[in-house]
């Protein structure tokens, strides 16, 4: 997605045209392993759980930052008001019944490549064996990796400088893609909306967590929340 930076004009709209065929390929493919893998039944709710309390811990993590000369980098006030909505997300994901899955894991355009006859090619896969269980079942939910993935696009959009309606474009053509390619998550529906959004904020939370600190994890001079990608996101997805 870094070469449609600076493009305008016909040039812009080209290369808009080549990531939406690209997006919606990797959006069949993820669709493909989905359907192919899916389990009989639905996502547990002690794997559920466990996902709640992997994000938690890191979502405390990100809260508790404080700023070199002491307080807290996102304002308690602040910090109040995500807290309230995200309750809400994470109440609708421990709701949602949707079924099991094999999942990547750590679906972003880094990890997929796209050749010019469509095929996908993956790497990083050996984060496959976390949505697989003792049993050889899969565990995973199916909206693991269109939500990390769909998250990808909009983030990666914004710091490329893509407008709103482009990046809802190229999010269309990959989840309709995925959904084409997997007739169980079709018949989801709102489940899959609120599983897959869980997802989007566990994407988004990495990125304010990355906009803050270093590789370290020590406080980034100059961070500001207000111009953090990883932030818009988080409200954006949380309706703040």
């Amino acid at each position: 997605m870094q070469s449609i930076k600076g493009l305008d004009g016909d040039a812009r709209l080209q290369a808009l045209t080549r990531l939406e065929a690209d997006v919606g390929a990797v959006g069949k493919g993820l669709g493909e392993l989905a359907e192919a893998s899916k389990g009989k039944g639905n996502v547990s709710g002690a794997q559920k759980a466990k996902e709640v309390s992997f994000f938690e811990k890191r979502w405390q993590g990100i809260m508790a930052t404080s700023k070199p000369g002491g307080g807290p980098v996102i304002s308690p006030r602040e910090q109040a008001q995500l807290r309230a909505k995200l309750d809400e997300a994470l109440r609708g994901f421990k709701n949602a019944d949707v079924p099991t899955a094999i999942a990547h894991g750590d679906a972003h355009g880094g990890n997929f490549s796209v050749g010019k006859n469509g095929a996908v090619n993956t790497i990083d896969v050996e984060t496959l064996f976390r949505s697989v269980g003792a049993d050889g079942k899969p565990i995973a939910s199916m909206a693991t990796d269109i939500g990390r993935f769909n998250e990808w696009i909009a983030i990666t959009g914004l710091q490329q400088g893509m407008k709103p309606a482009e990046i809802k474009k190229l999010q269309d053509a990959f989840l309709e893609s995925f959904l084409n390619a997997s007739g169980s998550a079709r018949g989801t529906g709102e489940a899959l909306a609120r599983a897959r959004k869980f997802y989007e904020l566990n994407f988004a939370a990495v990125q304010l967590k990355t906009d803050m600190t270093d590789s370290a994890g020590k406080f980034i001079a100059g961070f500001d929340p207000d111009t953090s990608v990883g932030m818009k996101r988080l409200k954006a997805l949380l309706g703040l």
